[in-house]
């Protein structure tokens, strides 16, 4: 599908019988420098609470194919090669199986459990050679026994526990060299899990911290020969978990803010030259858990939303000197997709706002050829929509000035001046920003109403429950078009465009007081100079029962008529960006837009 926008104003959205607002929100939509682009894998919750797998390619989402849409799945890795894209994870039958596959560009592959009526069964790690897949987790037999595995391709190969009558785990697989390593922990005949990996299929128990009783390993990486394993273990069966690492044999502790709480190093390893770098959480005295990696055991923690609430770390990455963290922060709704570069967090687009979801795996790898099209460069980011913006409209003796100001630490304020028969008020937002490819969220922290212009003595009023508004947003040529707060439909054009010719959609999901409102616009303009709309709203995303309404539209001069049915013509000029169609006022193509200060 070619992928455009346009963008209508709020007289065409009247015209359209569709109120939509919107936002802007934090996008990478290109790749990075040396046109590099990040890739994570993970899951967003839709509005029924369900796990739908996806992975972001520098924050935009892209969903995968499940087996069931109302059932579980998830992404956990991903890796990029020959330009494809390749994530590993699970996803759950009819009969509640979860079912490890992998997906190579969308297309699903499930692989072949031990029992195919035990359910229980994960997959993690995903490595690429020779044009082979493999894949790393564990199924469960017929016993009940849960057994470590890798799978090539689609074939599995079973690994040996430390007893078959106990469980045992995989989780990552690297390949190195002429190599196979694959991370985990395997109970011992006493039922003690004891920190292990797997080399070409034997395995390698690992030691552990004198006095220590268990442990296990979860991220591992391979330098020059040596394995760098990272985990945890525990002195007693049911006191904290204690973080470390293996270089070789021997185990290294990393520091924690509280010994007497637990710390744990899920969040993979790298180790480069003489440094060695782990992902994970630790909890604090108050018994947070809070994002964090370590260098050489030392402890750097990550911004969070709500530092009263869960974060962690389930994946680091090192390029050059940028380090890479994805994971999850938490909210008073949910927990949030996120990623940390150089410690700069930003939140992932979900489906759903107050439901949430995770970022598991990420992978560095060329633009795919969608995200290096034209149309990226118009996306919005954080960095370059740092600053301050204006608006000005005037509509009979009145006018309102609005002023987004947005900071590199992914801050909003958003104030509105209108003016009507010589008076003034003001009203306005504040909360945080952040973007991504096709939608841009505002989390709305404070408002305010007020006689007198805004100052540092103004008083702001923190909402009482989670509000949000996403919608597209668009950059370009110095100005910011966006959703919310000027009301600008920004389409999505389906199937094949010619100019206006086609089908445009556009959709926004709202959350205030707990509740969700979805809505999607449907715009279909004919060869024949008629058009077509339909407009959805509910709580859900289901987008069913249509209100519909029809009419004529005509061009000239770049100015766009559109004469609704039992409505009176109404003009509205409009110009083309690229593959966008930017709609404004009567006269103006610019006027529902912000120019930066």
């Amino acid at each position: 599908m070619k992928r455009a926008y346009a963008l209508l104003s709020a007289v065409v959205a009247a015209l359209i019988a569709v109120s939509i607002t919107g936002c802007m929100q934090n996008n990478n939509p290109g790749g990075k420098s040396g046109d590099t682009t990040l890739y994570t894998a993970g899951y967003s919750n839709n509005a029924a609470g369900v796990a739908v797998p996806c992975y972001w390619v520098d924050g935009r989402r892209i969903e995968l194919s499940m087996l069931d849409q109302a059932k579980n799945g998830k992404a956990t890795g991903i890796m990029v090669s020959g330009g494809s894209i390749y994530a590993a994870g699970f996803t759950t039958n009819a009969a509640g199986i979860l079912t490890p596959c992998y997906w190579v560009n969308g297309v699903r592959y499930d692989l072949p459990l031990s029992d195919p009526t035990k359910t229980g069964a994960w997959e993690w790690g995903i490595a690429l050679s020779g044009g082979a897949v493999y894949t790393s987790g564990y199924t469960v037999n017929s016993s009940g026994v849960t057994v470590p595995c890798y799978w090539v391709n689609q074939d599995r190969h079973d690994l040996p526990g430390l007893d078959p009558a106990k469980n045992a785990f995989a989780f990552y697989i690297v390949l190195s060299g002429s190599d196979l390593y694959v991370s985990g922990q395997a109970f011992n005949s006493s039922n003690v899990s004891m920190p292990c990996y797997w080399k070409n299929g034997n395995i390698v128990q690992l030691s552990l911290p004198a006095s220590a009783q268990n442990g296990l390993v979860e991220g591992m990486s391979v330098v020059n020969g040596t394995v760098y394993a990272a985990g945890e273990c525990a002195y007693s069966s049911n006191g904290p978990r204690v973080p470390c690492y293996w270089a070789g044999a021997a185990p290294t502790m990393l520091s924690v803010p509280d010994p007497t709480k637990s710390a744990y190093a899920l969040g993979g390893i790298v180790a480069i030259g003489s440094n060695c770098y782990v992902g994970g959480l630790a909890y604090d005295s108050s018994g947070v858990g809070a994002p964090c990696y370590w260098k050489n055991g030392v402890r750097t923690p990550l911004s969070v939303l709500d530092s009263t609430r869960y974060g962690e770390v389930d994946s680091i990455l090192l390029s050059g000197s940028t380090l890479y963290a994805v994971g999850g922060t938490s909210n008073s709704a949910a927990t949030q997709p996120c990623c940390w570069e150089n410690g700069a967090r930003t939140e992932l687009a979900v489906l759903s706002p107050l439901k949430g979801g995770y970022a598991f795996g990420c992978s560095l790898g060329p633009a795919p050829s969608e995200a290096a099209d034209p149309n990226a460069a118009y996306y919005p980011t954080l960095e370059n929509a740092v600053g301050t913006w204006a608006n000005t409209t005037t509509s009979g003796s009145g006018s309102t000035v609005k002023t987004l100001s947005i900071s590199a630490a992914g801050s909003y304020a958003l104030v509105s001046a209108n003016s009507s028969s010589g008076t003034t008020s003001y009203s306005g937002t504040r909360g945080a920003i952040s973007c991504s490819q096709d939608q841009c969220t505002l989390s709305i922290t404070d408002t305010f109403t007020s006689s007198q212009p805004i100052s540092s003595s103004t008083a702001w009023t923190a909402v009482t429950s989670p509000q949000y508004s996403i919608g597209p947003a668009l950059l370009s040529g110095g100005k910011l078009y966006m959703m919310f707060p000027i009301g600008v439909p920004i389409f999505m054009a389906s199937g094949s465009i010619s100019g206006l010719i086609g089908t445009w959609s556009a959709s926004t999901v709202e959350v205030a007081g707990g509740t969700e409102t979805h809505r999607k616009a449907e715009v279909a303009f004919g060869a024949g100079g008629t058009i077509t709309t339909k407009s959805y709203q509910d709580s859900t995303g289901a987008f069913s029962s249509p209100t519909t309404t029809s009419g004529s539209y005509s061009t000239q001069n770049g100015i766009l008529t559109v004469t609704m049915s039992g409505q009176s013509a109404q003009n509205t000029a409009y110009k083309f960006i690229g593959n966008y169609l930017v709609v404004g006022s009567a006269t103006d193509a610019d006027a529902n837009a912000f120019t930066k200060q």
